[in-house]
């Protein structure tokens, strides 16, 4: 236990060290750079100039420089614009938005609602890289459930928190109950089990852990699973926007379902760009988001050892 609790006091004190370093966090980033193509480089305040190769939030005194060839998109969230920025550009980036010392850009208004919430999701994704411990019922066992968890017929997944091969489960769901044998059990650190059955409206869920065929623990049963083909038929709608800023951004779609709730989908879009991008921490913050949310908190944990394993000075 003691060895435990030191283990996460560590990784705490590493988090604020990291924290107060990240350029103006305390506002948050002015925008997103998206599409990077060709020469583009990004620098912070005059300081180790980097290509740009993925997704990255830029802040007040972040400065770009595209070379011959070199292309991206800006996605300005204190003015809501999206903007181009051609080769042999270089831009400097304020609180305010974006000064163009010199080359061509061009903006147009944002289309997409979800994109205008970037700037505070990221905000918001900071506070959850730390260690938290909650649970519904005080046991010698920590187990809780995610408060609201949105599915559709495309997104049927609910998961929670694997405690351990010796322990099997059983979801209810409005007097409903769903044996989960250890059999069925593929990932050791969360559950996955599909909600094919269900048609539209709000449920109550709740999830017992169970050793030896008794019930040492439950979550709240008050937790709640919305099942909602409108919410679905937004992010289809929003697929357009999506396709404009690139078909294959995980990211963004990530951020579209998180915002509608379906936050099983968005994690598994964070988890599968963060293995493609095993250096982006801004992205990983999501990730650890969504665990939190998910109130999975084995895989925050390993989460936030790979945010300062892979932290880039």
């Amino acid at each position: 236990m003691k060895k435990r609790t030191h283990l996460k006091f560590v990784i705490l004190i590493l988090f604020f060290l990291i924290a107060f370093k990240t350029p103006s966090n305390a506002k948050g980033p002015v925008g997103l750079l998206i599409q990077s193509k060709g020469d583009v480089y990004h620098t912070y305040q005059g300081k180790n100039f980097k290509k740009v190769y993925r997704n990255m939030f830029l802040f007040n005194g972040s400065v770009l420089y595209t070379n011959p060839g070199g292309t991206c998109r800006f996605i300005d969230q204190i003015n809501s614009k999206l903007v181009d920025i051609s080769e042999n550009s270089e831009i400097k980036i304020f609180d305010t938005g974006i000064h163009v010392v010199k080359g061509d850009i061009s903006q147009r208004p944002l289309n997409g609602g979800f994109l205008n919430s970037i700037r505070r999701k990221y905000s918001k994704a900071q506070k959850y890289s730390s260690i938290q411990r909650a649970s519904y019922k005080k046991t010698d066992l920590d187990f809780s459930t995610a408060k609201l968890i949105v599915i559709s017929k495309e997104y049927p997944d609910i998961v929670w928190e694997n405690i351990g091969k010796q322990y099997k489960y059983k979801l209810n769901i409005n007097g409903k109950t769903y044996d989960i044998k250890p059999d069925k059990i593929k990932h050791k650190d969360f559950i996955r089990f599909s909600l094919t059955d269900l048609l539209p409206g709000q449920y109550h869920y709740s999830v017992s852990v169970l050793k030896d065929d008794y019930v040492i623990a439950h979550s709240d049963p008050n937790n709640t699973i919305v099942f909602s083909e409108e919410e679905q038929d937004y992010v289809n709608d929003s697929q357009v926007c999506l396709n404009e800023l690139g078909e294959t951004n995980l990211f963004l779609k990530a951020i579209l379902l998180e915002e509608k709730g379906f936050i099983v989908a968005a994690m598994d879009l964070f988890r599968k760009h963060s293995e493609l991008n095993i250096h982006n921490n801004q992205a990983r913050l999501f990730l650890i988001q969504t665990y939190c949310d998910l109130k999975l908190k084995k895989c925050k944990i390993n989460e936030i050892k790979s945010l300062y394993q892979n932290y880039e000075e």
